[in-house]
């Protein structure tokens, strides 16, 4: 069995982690012994289901409790390997993760960009540079969930595969009974559902829904994630689910699924919205990759006023859904076990 170290910040429930974890409990990396280096030394929530499921679980903690030394890394690497691979996911900082593997002698280095970062300050820019020269010297493999990710991370016209996070969307098969789930998540008949699924962050753009929700009494918008923003929130047509393990109910209940992101890797909640067969009402800043069932989509221009967001949401919730979107869904990259699958050919075609 090969052994597979992936580089993360923390088990937590976000779109890498859980699609990594989905990979483990698929066993859609056969021959593969998944491994993963946290940097907190506080477990996740998702730590259960990786050992559950026979993954195991590094800490990695500097000197004086500092995270992500390099000398530690190496040491690490050394004292608990041999590691055939490590794929590392923490963006910019992979080049100090994979130029340690280098050091201590693992042959497979992959860096996967996974989102698109913006450099606000003269230091940020010269630390993206730095690490950009590391990967390039050190990663024998280049992955991105976008083309758009990938010459964040990699520079424009860097040669990467694209190879997105995905779920285990085979659930999306079996549809929920819509007037259940509506009135589990206290809808009422005449409410104009909006779902939304993200980190409460600036990038994602939560506010506009808010806004939204003050100008129509019929909006009521239901939010599955966590972040820093939830005080910010707050709003009595808004209900803040917190993180949601299994989005079908929610994607059930509403009439539309709105991503106003101003910032985004790839998007792998409106995957799953389109995998539901939910009309869905998208920023300009989405990328493209993330559309697999174009008839359900619909772009607005961030800079567009809120009456246009609100006569594209309003559309959007009168049109019919499409119940077997699901079939389409399997067959794209965002599906778990072909998700594997490419990856088995990156790895193989590197090594």
């Amino acid at each position: 069995m090969r052994r597979l170290l992936h580089v993360i910040r923390a088990l937590e429930p976000g779109g890498i982690e859980l699609w990594l974890v989905d990979l483990l409990r698929a066993h859609a990396l056969p021959g593969w012994q998944m491994e993963f280096l946290v940097e907190t030394p506080h477990p996740g929530v998702l730590e259960a289901a990786v050992t559950r499921h026979g993954g195991i679980i590094h800490r990695w903690r500097g000197p004086a409790g500092l995270p992500f030394s390099a000398e530690t890394l190496r040491r690490l690497l050394r004292d608990r390997g041999p590691f055939e691979a490590v794929h590392s996911h923490v963006h910019a900082f992979s080049g100090v993760v994979l130029s340690a593997a280098q050091q201590a002698g693992v042959p497979l280095r992959i860096a996967h960009s996974h989102c698109q970062q913006e450099e606000h300050t003269p230091w940020r820019r010269l630390y993206r540079q730095a690490m950009q020269r590391l990967i390039a010297a050190s990663a024998t493999v280049r992955l991105a969930v976008s083309g758009a990710a990938a010459a964040n991370l990699f520079g424009d016209g860097a040669q990467a595969a694209i190879i997105p996070a995905a779920r285990d969307l085979r659930g999306y098969s079996q549809p929920l009974d819509r007037e259940a789930s509506r009135a589990s998540l206290g809808c009422s008949k005449g409410d104009l559902v909006v779902a939304h699924v993200g980190r409460l962050t600036p990038e994602k753009n939560q506010q506009l829904l808010l806004a939204l929700a003050a100008r129509n009494p019929r909006l009521r918008v239901l939010i599955a994630g966590e972040g820093p923003l939830r005080n910010d929130l707050r709003h009595p047509q808004v209900q803040l689910l917190g993180d949601v393990r299994d989005l079908r109910p929610l994607f059930a209940a509403a009439d539309c699924f709105a991503f106003p992101s101003v910032s985004e890797g790839l998007g792998l909640a409106l995957v799953e919205a389109q995998a539901a067969g939910l009309p869905c009402v998208i920023s300009d800043a989405i990328p493209a990759e993330a559309i697999i069932v174009p008839e359900l989509v619909d772009r607005v221009a961030l800079r567009q006023e809120l009456p246009v967001w609100m006569a594209a949401i309003e559309r959007a919730a009168q049109r019919d859904r499409l119940p077997e979107s699901w079939q389409r869904a399997l067959a794209s990259p965002y599906h778990v076990q072909r998700s594997g699958e490419l990856l088995e050919a990156a790895y193989a075609h590197a090594g």
